[in-house]
């Protein structure tokens, strides 16, 4: 496949619709579709990364590009890469900023517990901490999702982030497992893991986040705003009917 063909996945346009498989054969055949997009997805991501105070934005841009692939959508992967960037970026910094600071403080009181507090306290606290710890990441897997894909005020974001980890929490905690096991094993191995890092496990990790969060952003907020849209139509003939009639 030609260069200009994998930067804006013309082929992808030319083939027209293939069949989807479902459930998790549905990830793998992701992973097999969009294996070079996803090279060079992660390869976009850190880049746009470098500058530290850009991370939040390029992980709006990142997750939008991800959510396509689970949607098995066209798209011109580089120009949408810079276009989600430029508009989600205000709103993505301030998600990452609030991101960052309840992260911050998570983990140090996790460092307080196990490392400044007496032997009895640790015991109590400890599982209590990791499972807050837990239940932030479940919930922090929706945010990004919905901020691309919605048009929903951020304080709507977080909300709905914490009742999908909750409603679709078998999704969430698997998205949350798998990411901390390749988490772990790129940090084991590091430096080894660098070029992995470069090159894949950031968009693998993605895109495990991605295709959880879609399913239950999927069923409980396009299927609901799906329903309204249609009841609205319905208001606006029945209302526009009567108008009609008089």
């Amino acid at each position: 496949m030609k260069l200009f063909d994998v930067l804006y996945n013309r082929a992808h346009k030319e083939e027209g619709p293939r069949p989807l498989q479902k459930g998790i054969l549905r990830f793998f055949q992701i992973i097999w579709i969009e294996f070079w997009n996803l090279i060079l997805l992660n390869m976009l991501y850190v880049v746009f990364c470098l500058p530290v105070i850009t991370i939040p934005a390029a992980t709006a841009a990142f997750t939008a590009e991800l959510c396509d692939m689970v949607r098995d959508r066209p798209r011109m992967l580089v120009h949408r890469f810079w276009s989600v960037f430029k508009r989600e970026f205000r709103q993505a910094t301030v998600l990452g900023f609030i991101g960052l600071l309840i992260l911050v403080l998570l983990l140090g009181l996790l460092t307080a517990v196990l490392f400044f507090l007496p032997p009895i306290f640790t015991y109590l606290l400890l599982p209590a901490t990791v499972i807050v710890l837990f239940l932030f990441g479940m919930a922090w897997i929706y945010v990004y999702p919905l901020l691309v894909i919605t048009d929903l005020p951020l304080r709507h974001i977080l909300r709905n982030a914490v009742s999908l980890s909750l409603m679709c929490a078998k999704h969430a905690a698997a998205a949350v497992l798998v990411c901390s096991l390749i988490a772990y094993y790129a940090l084991l191995y590091f430096p080894i893991s660098i070029p992995f890092l470069l090159f894949g496990v950031l968009s693998l990790l993605g895109l495990v986040c991605t295709f959880a969060a879609w399913a239950g952003i999927r069923d409980h907020v396009v299927a609901e705003a799906l329903q309204n849209a249609k009841t609205s139509l319905l208001d606006d003939a029945d209302e526009w009917a009567a108008i009609w009639n008089s």
